[in-house]
């Protein structure tokens, strides 16, 4: 008993240490501007916060229980700058955050966040990281370039509105109603969020649409893994320059599909299990191929086809021998076509190198753009 005393007695000491050391709500954000910006955060009324606005000056503000918008005018030449929101009391809450502009928005250190909203017409915002945020019910992050979100720490999650993103996958536990049309989910992923919510009304999966291959006649594509749910089997259409495609064009094989002759594709992808919207028509995945004749796609211009790519296989780091060319971009793409990393304007010196690091092991398509055409590289991350 007077162990079990001991120990009880330390419990609450470091319970009662780790709740006075809790850090105050902080939002983190990262932007390239150029002029003024604005903003709208809600804080609780009286107490007080400061903003640092990431160019050398801060400026404390007073929470009104509503939101409260914020103006700050900056350089008018571009310059990238990292803003820093900060309660200064435990009794600062930050409930709710509007922000445009942003190309990265931390909110892991921000629990008591309940709505996000971004929206912009500079579709800006790539990473957001939105873990530990245990009250979140509400994310609107229309026209953006988010191609993943991780909501497993959301218990309390009711609401996304995430439409016309570049979102391949979204990790949840819980939702209530979505919004996702023009995105490039596959049909499992709008089949596992289909099921978490009950009313079909509440699920406006829409169209989604895969980035463009490129194959040559003869290759298959692997779709196995989306050929049935729930018992149901996934109907493959396959329209060619937007007609169906003559039988004789392709075949399709447990959810493989090769394709016999040259031209421009678009499979679609259609499940009677993955429910949506009534009135918005059934779920369906688009993923387009351009499919080329060897002669086509094997021999581009002299210069590009000298363009090298290693190693290969590579643990994450890969380097490009130009020749010389300027190269006007690079493209890592999986095998459904998604865009995995993209580096626009790359135009450097001989060699060049692009990191994957970060990309799970598999086959990658590596594109390259250059002043006298293109080049795809196949490479195998270990």
């Amino acid at each position: 008993m007077k162990n079990l005393t001991k120990t009880i007695a330390l419990f609450t000491c470091l319970l009662a240490l780790s709740l006075s050391t809790q850090a105050n709500d902080t939002i983190r954000m990262i932007k390239k501007l150029a002029g003024g910006h604005i903003f709208g955060i809600a804080a609780t009324d009286g107490e007080q916060f400061t903003v640092d606005w990431g160019d050398g000056t801060a400026e404390t503000f007073t929470g009104t229980g509503d939101t409260q918008v914020l103006y700050h005018l900056y350089s008018n030449d571009p310059g990238r700058y990292e803003v820093t929101i900060s309660a200064n009391s435990e009794d600062c809450l930050f409930p709710y955050l509007r922000c445009d502009r942003v190309d990265t928005l931390d909110l892991s250190a921000c629990p008591s966040i309940e709505i996000l909203s971004c929206g912009s017409t500079l579709s800006t915002l790539r990473s957001l990281n939105v873990k530990n945020c245990m009250n979140l019910r509400v994310i609107l992050v229309y026209g953006q370039k988010l191609s993943y979100l991780d909501l497993l720490d959301n218990t309390v999650f009711q609401d996304l509105l995430c439409k016309e993103n570049e979102l391949t996958s979204i990790d949840l536990v819980t939702i209530e109603y979505i919004s996702c049309g023009e995105n490039r989910l596959p049909l499992s992923e709008l089949y596992k969020i289909s099921e978490m919510i009950s009313d079909p009304y509440d699920k406006l999966l829409g169209r989604q649409v895969f980035l463009q291959r490129r194959l040559v006649v003869g290759d298959t594509v692997d779709f196995s893994s989306q050929k049935e749910f729930g018992g149901i089997a996934t109907v493959f259409t396959v329209e060619k320059s937007g007609r169906l495609a003559p039988p004789s064009d392709y075949t399709v094989e447990d959810g493989v599909i090769t394709f016999h002759k040259s031209g421009i594709y678009n499979v679609i992808m259609t499940n009677a299990a993955v429910v949506s919207h009534p009135l918005h028509g059934m779920a369906r995945v688009i993923a387009p191929f351009e499919v080329m004749d060897s002669v086509g796609i094997h021999e581009p211009a002299q210069e590009v086809s000298k363009i090298e790519v290693h190693p290969n296989p590579t643990t994450g780091e890969l380097t490009m021998n130009n020749e010389q060319l300027i190269i006007n971009n690079v493209g890592v793409y999986d095998v459904y076509g998604r865009k995995q990393k993209i580096i626009i304007n790359y135009q450097l010196s001989i060699v060049n190198s692009i990191n994957i690091t970060h990309l799970p092991a598999g086959v990658y398509f590596v594109k390259i753009s250059t002043d006298a055409g293109e080049v795809v590289k196949k490479v195998v991350k270990q």
